[in-house]
């Protein structure tokens, strides 16, 4: 009897240690394997962008949100300084967190680099999850999503997204993967 009840309490430390392990995981990797919404207020987002004295000049410009603890902005981050800026077109980085080698690195590529704590990119602007890319061609928003076409991928389809609004194509918003602002 004693040692069907020493089994039937390895058997519960099992069972509430495994549960306990996968609630833990999807708490971390949840964010990354579903898609947050987009802002909801483009309006806000473009006056807001205005105010921060860098509003839409040239007839291309990405606006680039990320934030320095979430691993798939830093992902685009390094994808961003291999590609430097976009030819012919303006590109900046509303940036969650503090100057880094790694920023500076990309104001010294061309990028316009515009530091915030995360809760004033979500207060100030809308957004609530990051990376987010927007898209600006002539004054009008031709774009505005994520940058993957699936969960925890580290391949920015900013590119192609660029070459379609050059070419005038519709470009479908791709899911926002990436990490909530809401700390």
């Amino acid at each position: 009897m004693h040692s069907n009840m020493k089994k039937w309490a390895h058997i519960a430390i099992l069972l509430i240690w495994a549960v306990s392990l996968t609630i833990y995981l999807s708490l971390k990797t949840g964010g990354h394997l579903l898609s947050f919404h987009q802002p909801d207020d483009l309006t806000k987002l473009l006056e807001t962008l205005e105010e921060v004295g860098h509003g839409m000049q040239g007839e291309f410009h990405a606006y680039h949100f990320v934030y320095e603890q979430c691993s798939c902005a830093n992902a685009l981050l390094s994808a961003l300084n291999d590609r430097g800026v976009y030819p012919g077109w303006q590109e900046s980085i509303i940036f969650g967190g503090t100057k880094s080698d790694k920023t500076e690195a990309l104001e010294g590529l061309g990028f316009h680099l515009i530091y915030m704590e995360p809760k004033q990119i979500e207060r100030d602007f809308g957004v609530k999850a990051v990376p987010l890319l927007l898209v600006v061609k002539e004054g009008a928003v031709s774009y505005i999503g994520g940058y993957y076409d699936r969960p925890a991928n580290y391949q920015s389809l900013d590119r192609d997204i660029f070459a379609r609004i050059i070419n005038e194509e519709t470009v479908e918003s791709l899911p926002l993967y990436g990490c909530a602002l809401d700390l």
